[in-house]
């Protein structure tokens, strides 16, 4: 696999956030099953592994039937997105805790929380095994009201939280020996 991670979504989501706008909640993020193995033959024809998107309990049985049918290859990356809204799920621990213990143990997972919940369901994801996914696509703020200068503040950040957890940090070849992610030559 060449060292990229692209997204590959498990499912279909109605709304991300009520804006209190009617066109808005008939919209529907439509990826039927025939797109998501469409899209996971285009990825491992190209030799990437994709990064599988959770933004639904029912998405991990998504997963494991594409898995038992052979379109998706094991090992997996799960990134389980608690994000709230509509048709997602809510940032919670017991959420996470579930989301954690309905996939098997040879998966890597990680997880985030765009908004204010995003650095305690970071902690937890360290505290329970699991990676954490931060920067400004999920959260501007760095604490409650104060806004991120950048990316690499918000990554040190949960850098610092891990150590002090007592987790071990991986470098980058050590990631992508983890994800087994070969660097293009």
């Amino acid at each position: 696999m060449k060292a990229c991670m692209p997204s590959l979504n498990m499912g279909s989501i109605n709304v991300w956030v009520d804006m209190e706008i009617t066109q808005l909640r008939n919209l529907v993020f439509r990826n039927p099953m025939s797109t998501i193995e469409k899209w996971a033959g285009y990825m491992y024809k190209n030799n990437v592994k994709p990064e599988l998107e959770i933004y639904d309990t029912g998405m991990i049985n998504t997963a494991k039937t594409l898995v038992k049918e052979g379109k998706l290859k094991e090992p997996l990356q799960i990134h389980f997105v608690l994000f709230g809204g509509f048709s997602c799920m809510s940032p919670t621990p017991k959420t996470l805790i579930y989301c954690a213990e309905s996939i098997p143990e040879n998966w890597a997972w990680s997880a985030c929380a765009p908004g204010r919940c995003e650095m305690e369901m970071g902690d937890l994801a360290i505290m329970m095994g699991g990676q954490v996914r931060v920067g400004m696509e999920e959260n501007i703020y760095s604490e409650k009201g104060v806004l991120a200068k950048s990316n690499a503040e918000l990554v040190a950040k949960v850098f610092r939280i891990a150590k002090e957890l007592g987790r071990d940090i991986a470098t980058s070849d050590e990631a992508r020996e983890m994800l087994e992610l070969k660097t293009e030559s």
